[in-house]
């Protein structure tokens, strides 16, 4: 399963992905019925959630984890004005005007990393525009925050 989980991170976010996730460490959730996996898992806490569609749903430690790779910064995470990170922290969506940065390999419906202008994850959640329209517009709503850093089920 580990090498599995690898080659699926690997998959969605790029090549080497997975060596900044403790592979060898991970213990797994899977479904009684299907023998898929459901959730991933290191030291009892909960990385992600591998959705039906074959992405995973970050949680902020499997974002944290992630969010050490320079590429993953640059690509897939959004960076949010001082304004937004309270609000954001506490599970409130992103808005458009409050996008900094956004990295060039987002796309709509796609699981997307939070930070503050320090680089520090605040959030977790599902991009609703592009990398482009983000930057672009100055309305609407960019992000759907999942998780955010002050509503965290899987604090560290």
């Amino acid at each position: 399963m580990e090498r599995k989980v690898a080659l699926h991170l690997d998959y969605l976010y790029g090549p080497d992905t997975s060596s900044y996730w403790p592979i060898r460490e991970l213990s797994f959730e899977t479904s009684k019925r299907t023998g898929r996996i459901k959730r991933i898992y290191w030291k009892g806490k909960l990385l992600g959630t591998v959705r039906e569609n074959g992405s995973i749903a970050l949680s902020l430690l499997g974002a944290r984890l992630l969010a050490r790779c320079e590429r993953i910064r640059n690509e897939y995470c959004v960076v949010v004005s001082k304004d937004a990170v309270e609000p954001v922290s506490q599970g409130k969506s992103v808005f458009a005007k409050h996008v900094l940065y956004s990295g060039d390999k987002i796309r709509p419906k796609m699981d997307v990393i939070v930070l503050d202008p320090d680089g520090n994850v605040i959030a977790v959640g599902q991009s609703t525009l592009s990398a482009r329209a983000m930057k672009e517009m100055d309305r609407g709503v960019a992000i759907k925050v999942r998780e955010g850093l002050k509503k965290s089920s899987t604090d560290t």
